[in-house]
């Protein structure tokens, strides 16, 4: 009987020497790595621009507050609640409209805004479109702070999701930073991690807490082997 020896590309050659096989897969393990890299050069760029929408879109609100149409509003001594709020226009050359259920401003406290069931649809630069839904929020027009929590998501026209359970932006910085899980699906791929801090209005993004990455396949350009199966790491880390 023929021995046999299986590499993790579920190839199948017969056994050879041992400098022959170790050669085979030195040659398989620099194959896997080409296109690993191949494929993070593609997936992690669109990671990052799938974030940029998100805090893009969350920056756009800090336009959006002074105009806010109140169709029903209602006072009370402890404050004012406004049913339905709805902002709609343009900032900055990008279409906008946000939805709320419910908008609450304390007598006490009147620069802070609490905010339910937040439901927007904002333009992005590059004409593409953001839907971002969350279950509550809180604005502080005092330090210019956001917190979005609850069922938050991101979901763009151009085929990527993002979803998350709590994000904390600071307006004025555009800097957006979560200590929860956050996950963004899309056509390259599946990214998990346990928080992100995300600065610079999007152009710089570091995920923590065991990021996990798993990448689809990339068709193969003319003259170059197939991209493989899908590469799944636990290693992923972009920062601690």
């Amino acid at each position: 009987m023929t021995d046999i020896d299986m590499d993790l590309d579920s190839r199948m050659v017969p056994a050879q020497p041992d400098a022959a096989r170790g050669q085979v897969r030195a040659r398989h393990a620099a194959s896997r790595h080409s296109r690993r890299v191949r494929l993070l050069k593609i997936l992690l760029p669109i990671a990052g621009v799938a974030i940029a929408l998100m805090v893009a879109a969350i920056v756009a609100l800090k336009s959006f507050l002074p105009g806010i149409n109140m169709p029903g509003v209602l006072f009370s001594k402890d404050g004012l609640t406004m049913v339905e709020p709805r902002l709609s226009g343009r900032a900055k050359n990008r279409a906008y409209d946000v939805t709320a259920a419910r908008a609450y401003q304390s007598l006490d406290n009147p620069k802070v805004v609490t905010l339910e069931k937040i439901d927007g649809r904002i333009e992005m630069p590059d004409q593409t479109w953001a839907k971002i839904e969350a279950k509550h929020g809180r604005y502080d027009g005092t330090t210019q702070k956001l917190v979005l929590d609850e069922g938050l998501s991101v979901v763009t026209s151009n085929g990527y999701r993002i979803e998350g359970a709590l994000a904390n932006v600071d307006l004025d910085s555009g800097r957006m930073t979560s200590d929860r899980p956050v996950t963004i699906d899309g056509p390259a791929g599946r990214i998990e991690a346990g928080g992100v801090d995300v600065t610079d209005e999007g152009h710089a993004i570091r995920f923590t807490g065991g990021v996990r990455m798993n990448l689809l396949p990339v068709p193969a350009k003319p003259g170059e082997p197939a991209g493989g199966p899908a590469f799944r790491s636990n290693s992923a880390e972009a920062g601690r």
